[in-house]
């Protein structure tokens, strides 16, 4: 047997009690460990920064297909990961966000120049297709605007398990928060039909309370009994 056989053959003997007290070092000079990657990193950005790329290169179908499986199996906890980060992060990302707008000014009016030149559509196909795609940041748009917190919207969804108060019909992505228009105060959560009919009402009760009325008892079937009364009347 020569060497190399015989180290393999020696490392599969002893694999598990090497990883053993390779977790033990790990563990036991953890600070000394990560002060050791540092400095290197330090020492050696270009070469830490080339191997990266190159790495990512000769394995970029692998990591990104890796992701996809992630991001698919773990959608829902990513996703509500990222509400609660944006909220908790808002103030500074739209800071950070002015900051660099401020001092790019030209270049980024160039660059929307020139890609809506190219693109003369693409601001009504992308926005239709961003609201298909993040109902969130609508409804992000709609809690700053009304002041609600993102808990507090939960709750209120949890509250009415998630249907429309009105119609009681589940809620899809289709949630519209609900506000008096003199007050501004928010009412509840509606979806987007009964949303729109207190909206063409105008808040108005008592149209609506008319409205009722006519659902239960439409006018022609009075007109309908006295044309048939005046028929009779005529024979």
């Amino acid at each position: 047997m020569d060497e190399k056989e015989y180290k393999k053959q020696w490392y599969e003997a002893n694999k598990e009690r090497l990883k053993e007290q390779q977790k033990q070092y790990r563990e036991k000079n953890r600070e000394k460990i990560l002060q050791r990657k540092k400095e290197y990193r330090e020492n050696n950005k270009e070469k830490v920064s080339n191997s990266k790329k190159q790495w990512y290169e000769t394995n970029k179908d692998r990591i990104l297909e890796s992701r996809k499986e992630y991001y698919q199996d773990n959608k829902e906890r990513i996703d509500k990961y990222k509400k609660t980060w944006y909220f908790k992060n808002r103030s500074r990302l739209l800071k950070k966000n002015r900051v660099y707008r401020s001092l790019n000014t030209e270049s980024i009016k160039k660059f929307r120049k020139l890609y809506l030149a190219r693109n003369p559509n693409i601001n009504s196909i992308k926005g239709r297709i961003f609201r298909l795609k993040n109902p969130f940041y609508n409804r992000a748009r709609l809690l700053l605007k009304y002041n609600l917190s993102f808990e507090i919207y939960e709750k209120l969804l949890e509250f009415q398990n998630n249907k429309c108060y009105i119609c009681l019909n589940n809620f899809d992505n289709d949630i519209n928060i609900d506000h008096d228009h003199k007050t501004e105060k928010v009412r509840g959560l509606l979806c987007r039909k009964c949303n729109l009919l207190l909206g063409y009402s105008r808040d108005n009760i008592h149209l609506l309370q008319r409205a009722i009325s006519y659902l239960q008892k439409p006018p022609f079937l009075d007109f309908n009994d006295k044309i048939e009364e005046n028929t009779d009347e005529i024979k």
